[in-house]
């Protein structure tokens, strides 16, 4: 009985990572067809880039959900407090500096000029939906 109880919660327990670690495939995905389009990627700046955005898609993703902040990640109903989004602010603009040189290297100054407004945009989103669960 309790190897079945075990069994049925560690099952449990794999299909929910399973189901977020898909929604997180699904949210890289629509981030980078949203970059193809608004860049006008070509297909060699696009496979250049690819493992560049993952990398710092997930990084991201990890200090968000380290701050209980990715969506459907917050277990707890506490929030994190001022000091706390300070200092996950310094994480992410660490991430997205040391990603930044490598992007520069692929894309054209137009198209990084159009990336930097894509993710000035995405940060806006971002702090509006971290504001929300406040």
């Amino acid at each position: 009985m309790i190897r079945n109880t075990i069994a049925i919660l560690f099952t449990l327990c794999c299909l929910n990572v399973q189901a977020q670690d898909s929604d997180r495939q699904a949210r890289f995905e629509a981030n980078l067809q949203e970059t193809r389009a608004r860049l006008a990627l070509t297909p060699e700046q696009e496979e250049a880039l690819k493992p560049i955005l993952r990398s710092q898609f997930e990084a991201q993703a990890e200090t968000l959900n380290k701050y209980g902040l990715e969506p459907g990640m917050a277990e707890s109903g506490e929030r994190p407090s001022f000091f706390e989004l300070r200092k996950m602010r310094k994480e992410m603009q660490g991430i997205m500096e040391s990603h930044e040189k490598q992007i520069a290297g692929v894309l054209s100054k137009d198209q990084m000029t159009t990336y930097e407004e894509l993710r000035e945009e995405r940060r806006k989103a971002m702090r509006e939906r971290i504001q929300s669960q406040r």
